[in-house]
């Protein structure tokens, strides 16, 4: 029960992470161009906060291997004709989009990685990343979020930290009396106990060791050098 509590948080978190990273996104992008925002998803005179989770709405179930091109003109004479990036030859290609004016619409190129998109198929070539979301204001192509970033930052940090509690949870087994009077018997079983010590050196600076003592012997002040210092 304890396991299957922690994957239903870890999965919470990890949407309420990616959720927050694209709400605070969508928010700044609307709030400096909230009319062009309001017109693409058909909300003229709402708020910018209403506007922005209007187009998270819109955009929060869109493929991974898609870019999302926000129109924020009155201007849709444009079609997307998008390559992958590597493709010697960029002459012409079946993977087109229409775009109308304040449109919100979805391009793709064959394969998989980063994507060329041009207007037309003529001028400017424009750089698209998969699962991008990203404005045209009728000259420049601005990415707004790469959606999947912020759930990637999260998975590196759960791995790091299943390898921690991993890591501690052993050594709390090998001597279970010495770490739960280091954490002052706040609990007894290990599996408390491991959670007790990660809770407690959780927030220590990256550029700190810690060193827990599992005596009863406390005749000891560490001084610490720099291990290249010539004197000690």
């Amino acid at each position: 029960m304890r396991v299957l509590c922690l994957f239903l948080v870890g999965c919470l978190a990890i949407h309420a992470i990616n959720t927050q990273a694209v709400s605070a996104a969508l928010s700044a992008a609307v709030l400096a161009n909230p009319e062009g925002f309001a017109k693409a998803v058909g909300q003229v005179g709402k708020d910018a906060v209403s506007v922005a989770q209007s187009v998270k709405s819109m955009v929060a179930n869109t493929s991974s291997d898609n870019a999302t091109i926000i129109n924020l003109t009155d201007n849709g004479d444009c079609t997307w004709h998008t390559y992958n990036e590597v493709a010697p030859i960029k002459l012409f290609t079946t993977m087109q989009s229409y775009m109308g004016p304040n449109a919100i619409v979805q391009v793709k190129s064959l394969g998989w990685g980063s994507m060329t998109t041009f207007c037309n198929n003529t001028g400017n070539p424009y750089h698209l990343e998969r699962n991008g979301l990203y404005t045209w204001d009728g000259q420049s192509m601005k990415l707004v979020v790469k959606k999947d970033a912020a759930r990637r930052m999260f998975m590196t940090r759960r791995r790091r930290m299943q390898a921690v509690s991993a890591a501690l949870s052993a050594a709390v087994l090998a001597n279970p009396e010495g770490f739960a009077k280091a954490v002052g018997g706040l609990a007894t079983d290990a599996v408390s106990v491991a959670q007790s010590v990660k809770s407690m050196v959780a927030n220590t600076g990256s550029d700190s060791a810690t060193i827990i003592n599992l005596s009863d012997n406390g005749d000891c002040t560490w001084h610490t050098y720099n291990e290249v210092a010539p004197i000690k």
